[in-house]
């Protein structure tokens, strides 16, 4: 008897909670939404009758708190809110800033070059709405411009939803290789421009209860070979987006990392991979030149200049971008592409001497000995 009317009590609760979730959060019926019914009405007998008294019991009640933690957290209306775009030139920044503007949000666009293509091309095929920003986020003077500009179209009450620091670059190459120029520019956009956005909007964030969404990669979690300064950058992003989300929750800022992995954008475009290529070559010294030789370099430019493996599909990346800022729930993490969940969770469970034999199949192959290898 004493057990009927704890899982009655068990389910009354669970029932209730979710019963609530849906006119509180206005979410959609959909998978997980009909297996938290099958939780509720078939669990219940399955575990009082199949699994015993106690442990059904337990079984049961960890199946609810699942169960509720994983459904569906419905969204907010984006129509009229103001979100901030970092590195909207092309690439995930252009398409995501196009797609925001469809759904009405009010979208001010930084773009590098404010007069370039990509700006233009923006303000060709979005509404009124969208405004473009002069924005290098590198340069703290164009920052506080920045502000200032949305400050003032926010006046005094309103606050700002979203900034979207996407504004990032992409150097391959070995660290021996490259100049270190491009390794301090990798840090400075990647990096320091993301917490110059992060800290010198907060005040309009916590206006406006906010959200900030971090644009990383899976370099941020898995050491791969060829992107050690992008690796560098972005895993000073994840840290520092750790940090901050738990820092702002206070004043109900929200923090999210979204970590795609091979996409193509700008960056990894043909003509961007060979000027890649060309200013390592143009920066090596005799030294270093000699030590690798021409046809190791060669081969690097070849496997850059031909990598077909990228998906040119940004569709899955501007979709959790959006869900970022439109959910009432928003993840603190969304991997993106195909293994990036699985390559993370390998980087951290496999042992160092399987990672590294392992994680270098993934990246170029150069299958010419350098130079100074085959003296010896």
């Amino acid at each position: 008897m004493i057990y009927q009317l704890l899982y009655s009590t068990v389910a009354l609760c669970f029932g209730v909670s979710v019963f609530f979730r849906y006119v509180n959060d206005g979410m959609n019926f959909e998978f997980r939404s009909a297996l938290s019914l099958l939780v509720l009405f078939l669990g219940e007998p399955f575990c009082h009758y199949v699994v015993g008294e106690v442990g059904g019991l337990l079984l049961y009640g960890l199946a609810c708190v699942v169960m509720y933690l994983l459904l569906p957290a419905g969204e907010v209306t984006i129509k009229d809110r103001v979100v901030l775009i970092t590195g909207c030139d092309s690439g995930f920044g252009h398409a995501l800033a196009q797609h925001l503007d469809s759904l009405g949000c009010v979208v001010f666009a930084g773009c590098l070059h404010g007069d370039g293509e990509g700006a233009t091309s923006l303000a060709s095929s979005c509404s009124a709405q969208l405004k473009i920003l002069q924005l290098d986020v590198t340069d703290a003077q164009q920052v506080d411009q920045a502000r200032q500009v949305v400050q003032e179209y926010l006046g005094p009450h309103r606050g700002l939803w979203g900034l979207v620091n996407n504004a990032g670059l992409v150097y391959f190459g070995e660290l021996d290789l490259l100049p270190f120029s491009m390794v301090q520019r990798s840090i400075d956009v990647n990096l320091v421009g993301m917490l110059r956005m992060t800290k010198t909007f907060l005040p309009l964030l916590r206006k406006g209860k906010g959200r900030v969404i971090n644009m990383s990669s899976i370099a941020g979690s898995v050491p791969l070979m060829f992107m050690c300064a992008e690796g560098a950058a972005k895993a000073g992003v994840e840290a520092a987006s750790h940090i901050l989300r738990q820092e702002l929750k206070k004043w109900g800022v929200q923090v999210s990392i979204v970590q795609p992995f091979a996409f193509k954008t700008g960056w990894q475009s043909s003509e961007s991979m060979l000027t890649n290529y060309n200013q390592i070559r143009q920066a090596l010294d005799k030294d270093t030149l000699d030590t690798y030789g021409l046809d190791y370099l060669d081969a690097f430019k070849h496997n850059l200049l031909n990598e077909e493996s990228l998906n040119e599909d940004l569709g899955q990346v501007i979709g959790v971008m959006t869900d970022a800022l439109t959910s009432r729930g928003p993840r603190a993490w969304y991997p993106c592409g195909r293994g990036t969940r699985s390559l993370v969770w390998l980087s951290n469970l496999l042992p160092t001497s399987i990672l590294d034999m392992i994680l270098p199949l993934l990246m170029l192959q150069i299958d010419v000995t350098p130079t100074g290898l085959r003296e010896r």
